[in-house]
């Protein structure tokens, strides 16, 4: 009779309940991760006073969880359904104290859309209904991104469309912004945009006046010496000519002279010397045009005052030579165009030494006899001369 008996395998029983030990590690590890990462999910931070804050975590239905929610559609780029949860919340929540931020979340949904137009309208919500809270300098901050668009060739969109030019709007946010917050780092930027946005459009006149309210609000501003440049600058191109009003080249020389004080280094390397030459050869040749005008009306007292004048202000010039040359040929008493000449420039002292320069030699009248003084003669030219260009003061 045979037994038969079963031997087990060490081996084959070390092996199976290894395996069910890894598994069952396996599964725990798998877990622990799978709770830890949604443990995670939940939990989200700011960065406030240099340290990392967590944020408080609302239930789902809540008004403050729907505007967690919100914002998160935001960051992911889910603009639409972002603008609508927003606009259904604040029909939902009309006096809740967290309404000011829905209306900024709105206005970032439709922005996210590049409906900046529309977006302005909830803004300007946030800016005239709730100027203390945290989010009023959010929203002109907002503002601002939008103005700098418009002003740099961004449309506002018409049936769906970006067709309409915004440039006027692009200037009332950069003015508004200013009033809005006087002093501040964003008004100083904004205005300093707009009178960029004024030069390189070609606009002189309306750039001179920006860079100018610029100087005067922020004086202490790093963009100073940019400012006084550019306004140096806007102030020349003003200037059309001899004929034209000189308004711009006095500023300019005014300006420049500051400059040439406050920033040396940049005076020198932009060649301000030969600027403010020029500029008093501008000035000169504007008051020769005058006294041309009063010559050619035959008025050679009142024009002979311009030449004067000319010789005075002006000395270093060749503009002053020429004064010299045409007064010499007016046919006026050699005193009343010695008059003044000299006080300043001993080679001025004789009119004659014009006769050096190839000009003709003065003509002596018989007015210099007559017992009128030539005061006398001059008011009352001046009585019945007519108005120049420019309006010359003498």
């Amino acid at each position: 009779m045979q037994h038969t008996r079963t031997i087990s395998c060490p081996q084959s029983d070390w092996k199976t309940k290894a395996f069910g030990r890894g598994f069952i590690a396996l599964f725990l590890l798998s877990s622990l991760l799978l709770f830890s990462q949604a443990g995670w999910a939940q939990e989200e931070f700011e960065l406030a006073d240099d340290n990392w804050q967590r944020l408080t975590s609302y239930p789902a239905n809540s008004p403050e969880g729907k505007l967690q929610a919100i914002r998160k559609l935001i960051a992911e780029t889910k603009y639409n359904e972002a603008e609508e949860k927003a606009k259904s919340w604040i029909g939902q929540y009309p006096d809740h104290p967290m309404l000011v931020e829905a209306y900024l979340l709105s206005g970032d949904a439709k922005t996210g859309r590049k409906y900046y137009y529309k977006a302005l309208y909830d803004y300007e919500k946030v800016i005239s209904d709730y100027p203390a809270s945290e989010q009023y300098h959010t929203a002109l901050e907002r503002e601002y991104q939008i103005g700098r668009l418009f002003l740099t060739g961004t449309k506002r969109r018409l049936f769906s469309l970006p067709i309409v030019p915004a440039d006027g709007e692009g200037e009332e946010l950069m003015i508004r912004i200013q009033e809005r917050a006087p002093g501040s780092a964003l008004a100083e930027r904004a205005s300093l945009f707009l009178a960029d946005y004024f030069y390189d459009l070609g606009d002189m006149k309306d750039a001179a006046e920006a860079y100018d309210l610029f100087l005067t609000n922020y004086p202490e501003s790093l963009q100073r010496e940019w400012a006084m440049l550019r306004l140096i600058r806007a102030s020349l191109a003003r200037f059309k000519g001899p004929e034209y009003d000189p308004t711009g080249l006095v500023e300019a020389q005014t300006r420049l002279l500051i400059f040439e004080r406050e920033f040396p280094a940049s005076a020198e390397r932009i060649g301000a010397k030969s600027l403010l030459t020029r500029i008093s050869e501008s000035l000169a040749l504007k008051d020769i045009a005058a006294a041309e005008w009063y010559a050619v009306r035959g008025n050679n007292i009142s024009a002979a005052v311009v030449y004067r004048r000319v010789v005075q202000d002006y000395p270093q010039t060749t503009a002053a030579q020429t004064a010299l040359s045409r007064l010499a040929s007016l046919d006026i008493p050699n005193k009343i165009k010695l008059e003044q000449i000299g006080t300043s420039k001993t080679e001025y002292i004789d009119i004659k030494q014009a006769q050096q320069l190839n000009r003709p030699q003065l003509r002596r009248g018989e007015q210099e006899s007559t017992a009128e003084s030539p005061a006398e003669r001059l008011q009352k030219s001046l009585r019945g001369a007519d108005t120049p260009p420019g309006n010359p003061e003498y």
